[in-house]
């Protein structure tokens, strides 16, 4: 992504509780991530994380792990950078390292507070971009999506700051959990863009919000419950941009293993043109028998 943002926030962002699910807790997670620069980029800008807070187990790309679920949760991110001279590389590596470095220094508290936790570390990692980029010219005005979760057997806790997504697959249906933080999302919410018209919208990339941009930033919190079978996705716009809804969830209803499926999403990207750096990550709950096992 190479559009500078201008600041903003999104009111209707924040996705309720979803007290749908089963009674019965996941004791792991099995996880995945990959990334790749897509056809027309001639770096890659984007950047994930996938890391157990309490040990500093680390997964990655395109490595498939089953993680346990302890207390101070597990945390996954996907961040999209912004900037020339591969500063957007250095935006997306730096959320990555203060995020994961803050949740540590924070591992006896966030079960408590998880949804504090995270949005005190990607207020952290804000300043960190931003100080950076005041430092260096030629890394002024770089920045980077992000969207992090922290995972626990019982909640999922969710921190967007621009237009990467997280998704639920449950039952065989895609949903949506964030919303993006961009132009086309606004002027889709106000009415003056239909969401067919938003497709063609010759501004996609503009986004409202992201870190290191500005001196302050407003990072939309949200929770879900989950339950055991549960697929939670994570994808930078190189996904989602080219790739419709339908055609994602066509893709994760072929319950393929893990590294598999997100090798099929970036090939899917990949097919479509790859306009941008893909980037996914796949973390599916376990189910009880799986867990006792």
């Amino acid at each position: 992504m190479n559009d500078n943002p201008t600041r903003g926030s999104d009111p209707k962002a924040s996705v309720p509780h979803d007290r749908t699910a089963g009674t019965t807790p996941a004791g792991a997670v099995t996880v995945c991530g990959a990334t790749d620069v897509g056809c027309v980029r001639s770096h890659n800008e984007d950047a994930f994380t996938i890391t157990d807070v309490s040990s500093d187990s680390t997964v990655g790309p395109g490595e498939e792990k089953r993680l346990p679920l302890a207390s101070s949760g597990l945390v996954l991110m996907v961040c999209d950078g912004m900037g020339g001279h591969a500063a957007g590389e250095v935006a997306a590596r730096l959320a990555g390292e203060v995020v994961t470095r803050g949740l540590r220094d924070l591992v006896g508290s966030i079960g408590n507070s998880p949804a504090a936790s995270l949005g005190t570390v990607l207020t952290l990692a804000n300043r960190r971009i931003f100080e950076e980029s005041r430092r260096l010219d030629d890394r002024r005005g770089m920045g980077t999506t992000c969207t992090a979760g922290l995972l626990f057997a019982n909640r999922v806790v969710l921190a967007e700051v621009g237009d990467s997504r997280a998704y639920l697959f449950r039952a065989g249906v895609l949903r949506q959990l964030t919303h993006d933080q961009s132009l086309a999302a606004a002027m889709v919410d106000s009415g003056a863009l239909t969401p067919e018209e938003a497709k063609n919208f010759p501004h996609t990339n503009v986004i409202l919000q992201a870190l290191g941009v500005q001196d302050h930033v407003e990072p939309v919190i949200s929770e879900i419950e989950p339950a055991p079978g549960d697929l939670i996705l994570f994808c930078s716009d190189g996904l989602h941009g080219p790739v419709p809804d339908g055609q994602i969830a066509s893709i994760l209803r072929e319950n393929l293993g893990l590294a598999a499926c997100a090798k099929a999403l970036i090939s899917a990207a990949l097919t479509a043109g790859g306009p941008d750096n893909v980037t996914v990550i796949l973390a599916r709950y376990e189910a009880p028998s799986q867990s006792n096992a």
